[in-house]
């Protein structure tokens, strides 16, 4: 059996595991499963605790797996703020300033969806915001 997986979270611990072309013992249920191609983040901690979750209170259980969840969105919404700031970055070395400015306002619409879900806190947003538009008002 091969596992094709690879993703962030706990995932990253179970393909460290199966890293190999077989499929070793990880825990009872990984042993029924054949191809990890995509898994939520509640299967992945469900899988990684063995099949079993730590908590024995079922609003406990919950809570760990809508945490997981909203861990993963939370990392790629950042992913993407972070990529929106490398553009304007690049826009900026390279001195073209029309995509300078097209990249800034492509970042800073991400980082105030980010804000509004969230993920950022609004002055923590404003900060990020302020420092791109001052490197592009300074080309």
């Amino acid at each position: 059996m091969r596992v094709i997986y690879q993703s962030t979270f706990a995932g990253r611990i179970v393909s460290r595991a199966l890293r190999s072309d077989t499929l070793t013992h990880v825990s009872g249920l990984a042993d029924c499963l054949y191809c990890l191609d995509r898994l939520t983040p509640a299967i992945e901690l469900f899988i990684f605790f063995g099949g079993n979750i730590l908590a024995n209170i079922k609003s406990a259980k919950k809570r760990i797996l809508v945490t997981a969840t909203k861990t993963e969105r939370n990392k790629a919404i950042k992913s993407g703020v972070k990529t929106s700031i490398k553009k304007v970055e690049t826009a900026v070395k390279s001195g073209d300033k029309a995509a300078a400015e097209a990249a800034l306002v492509s970042a800073t619409s991400t980082i105030d969806r980010a804000c509004t879900k969230g993920v950022y806190h609004k002055k923590n947003a404003a900060r990020k915001v302020s420092r791109l538009a001052k490197t592009v008002a300074a080309m």
